[in-house]
């Protein structure tokens, strides 16, 4: 389904609205594929950014909740455990530098 501001959606509807798996894409880039509930994000999903950052996890109406994982292009990493809207952070690695980054040829 293509909406008039350009997103678009693939999935089941219930009632007209999203309901199970799908995958919705925005006008801005961003491309999310896994559960929804009610219209919402809801269960366990993907959302890659435009920029190429990428969160996989748990969502709850929408919102990041629970477990996940979330992934920077610049090659950093975070695992956190969301409840009740504060997040708990418990580990930060770094899994590429690059040195030559900054350096004139």
């Amino acid at each position: 389904m293509n909406f008039f501001n350009g997103d678009e959606y693939e999935g089941y509807f219930l009632k007209g609205i999203k309901e199970g798996t799908g995958t919705y894409s925005d006008s801005d880039g961003n491309y999310y594929t896994g559960n929804f509930k009610n219209d919402d994000k809801h269960g366990l999903g993907t959302l890659k950014y435009y920029n190429g950052d990428t969160y996989i996890g748990d969502w709850n109406d929408g919102e990041k909740s629970g477990k996940g994982t979330f992934t920077w292009l610049d090659a950093y990493w975070i695992s956190f455990l969301s409840i009740h809207e504060i997040t708990f952070h418990y580990k930060l690695i770094i899994l590429l530098i690059n040195p030559f980054l900054g350096r004139a040829n």
